[in-house]
Parts: structure tokens; sequence; C-alpha cells
């Protein structure tokens, strides 16, 4: 079968759509969870317990809007202990009100926070 100059093939893209989009979807979904597994590894060592996060957000609350953060933290402080690990989106946070561990993170291990702030010159 030949084609004349005046013809043009049709090319159905639909099936490379489709598949462009579900990679796409893949990537997303293995990008927001690539730390995961980390902090349950130190959870098992250390005993400190795990905020279960979503499938692919982090842990609740998830409606950030409608939350009462204090009355959540005092909430879940009560339910899981002193310290938790919990997710903040694709992060994985320690929250903690042990005085121990916030004395050796902001006063014996405060060099690794020099970066963060820099006031500049102070003008007289």
């Amino acid at each position: 079968m030949t084609m004349s100059s005046g013809e043009l093939q049709q090319i159905d893209i639909s099936p490379l759509a489709f598949a462009a989009f579900c990679l796409t979807v893949l990537c997303v979904c293995w990008f927001l969870r690539r730390h995961r597994g980390h902090v349950e590894a130190v959870s098992a060592a250390t005993e400190i317990f795990v905020e279960r996060p979503g499938l692919v957000t982090g842990s609740p609350p998830h409606v950030p809007h409608l939350t009462k953060y204090a009355l959540h933290y005092e909430r879940r402080h009560r339910e899981l202990g002193n310290s938790f690990f919990r997710y903040d989106g694709v992060r994985p946070v320690l929250v903690t009100i042990e005085p121990s561990i916030v004395r050796a993170v902001l006063v014996e291990k405060f060099g690794c926070f020099g970066d963060l702030i820099d006031f500049g010159k102070v003008r007289t």
C-alpha cells in the first residue's frame, strides 16, 4: 500500500500520553516516599514511636488549616510519649519535649546551626 503525496498518516498518541502520565505518577510517588525506612530503622533501635504517614503525604494532621497545633501535639505527646518521629511532607522530623535531647541538640551540637542564621553587620 503506497501513500500519495496528499495523504498523511494518522498516529494515535493516546497510548504514549497514557504511558507518560503513568511514568510521571510513579516518579512523583517515588520522590515523595524516598526518605521512608530510615526513621523506622532508628525507631526500632531506640524504641521511639513513628507516627504512620499516608501513602505519599506526611503524617497527620492532614487538614492543617483546621488544626490547633498546640492541642494536637499535646494529645500526641500524651499518646506516644516524650519523643516521636513524624513525616512533615517528605522530611522525617523528630518531635520531642525530652530535656536531654533538646539540650544535646541546642547546646552541645549548636555548631551545626552556624550557617542558618546570618544577621550580617550591625550598623551603628
